[in-house]
């Protein structure tokens, strides 16, 4: 069993074939694996997902099906969606003065800290992944455990 904070980056494999895909269905595929998100990915997998039809990646009829799958496994609880709250975008704020994140970035890296915050009081390690190494740089300057599905290249077909 493992906790796993995935960035949008990481849920847009698990829906749509990329580098990195298929290490992340693996984990998805086990029903012991719990899986926190911010709740803005349904945002960012929805513009990931239409950006990849805009631009050939995907015809529209593979789109809808892979944002039907996401909204399923979202309405089905395969994600614990994290809230945005004001404190957290607050905390979201300081760190791109500390690294170099993009606004949405800081708020995945501050969702994940204060989840893996809130799970070390149940002695549970949260391993935060994400395939932008600035984003997994920052984490790991803020203690967090860090993995990339770019590291996992020899598992896709």
């Amino acid at each position: 069993m493992g906790f796993f904070y995935w960035d949008s980056s990481v849920v847009v494999k698990r829906y749509v074939d990329e580098p990195g895909s298929a290490w992340v269905r693996l984990l998805a595929a086990d029903p012991e694996n719990v899986f926190l998100t911010s709740e803005m990915t349904i945002v960012e997998v929805s513009a990931a997902i239409a950006i990849s039809i805009r631009v050939g990646k995907l015809t529209t009829r593979q789109g809808q099906h892979a944002y039907r799958d996401f909204a399923n496994d979202v309405e089905t609880g395969a994600y614990q969606l994290l809230a945005v709250t004001r404190s957290l975008i607050d905390r979201a704020a300081l760190l791109p003065r500390a690294y170099p994140l993009k606004g949405y970035d800081a708020v995945h890296l501050a969702t994940g800290l204060e989840a893996a915050h809130n799970l070390a009081d149940q002695e549970i390690t949260l391993a935060f992944v994400s395939g932008d190494d600035q984003m997994l740089h920052a984490a790991e300057a803020e203690g967090l455990t860090t993995d990339n599905p770019f590291l996992h290249l020899d598992m896709d077909g």
